[in-house]
């Protein structure tokens, strides 16, 4: 985590905070404390892959050209392959892999579907569009939190029903902020 908030300033912050967010829904749904620390290395390493992306690309101020985009689509698959060489990585690759997957199957890196998507990267990747929501970029600003909710809540066929009444739960009890 401290390597890739040292290569992008963006993400200072970022993986603490989709890791709390994950823990907060993880509450909600009732996780065991095994599954709980499980989720937790998976939140923190979402992003590792960043780290083989280009940083004119990374640390751009303005949108992203649609070849810029899908070099940054790569870094699911990256992250992955950094941390499949870690020791028990097959317990939480997945939310590292499939985080930007959505249940409609218009997400990435493979357009998987539904149940097909992995369950951490369910949780995982709710908590990523929320943080990024919240605290923003450059080039798009940031929502209040309520803002970023009744975002999610109008785009909730992106996310997994249960994993998206979870996250309400979680807001309704100040578990995110």
């Amino acid at each position: 985590v401290a390597t890739i908030e040292a290569k992008d300033t963006y993400t200072h912050g970022h993986s603490e905070r989709v890791a709390k967010y994950c823990l907060a829904i993880a509450e909600q749904l009732k996780l065991d404390r095994q599954t709980k620390k499980i989720l937790l290395a998976s939140a923190l390493c979402h992003d590792i892959g960043k780290i083989g992306v280009h940083d004119a690309i990374l640390k751009k101020a303005t949108m992203l050209s649609a070849e810029e985009y899908e070099e940054m689509k790569l870094h699911p698959t990256i992250g992955a392959e950094i941390v499949s060489h870690l020791p028990n990585s097959s317990r939480f690759i997945s939310g590292v892999k499939y985080h930007h997957e959505k249940w409609d199957g218009t997400g990435y890196p493979e357009g998987l579907c539904g149940d097909e998507i992995p369950f951490f990267a369910r949780i995982v990747g709710i908590a990523d569009v929320f943080d990024a929501m919240v605290s923003g970029r450059s080039y798009s600003g940031f929502l209040d939190e309520s803002d970023a909710v009744e975002k999610l809540t109008n785009e909730k066929e992106l996310f997994d029903p249960d994993i998206y009444k979870a996250f309400l739960k979680a807001y309704q009890f100040g578990s995110l902020n």
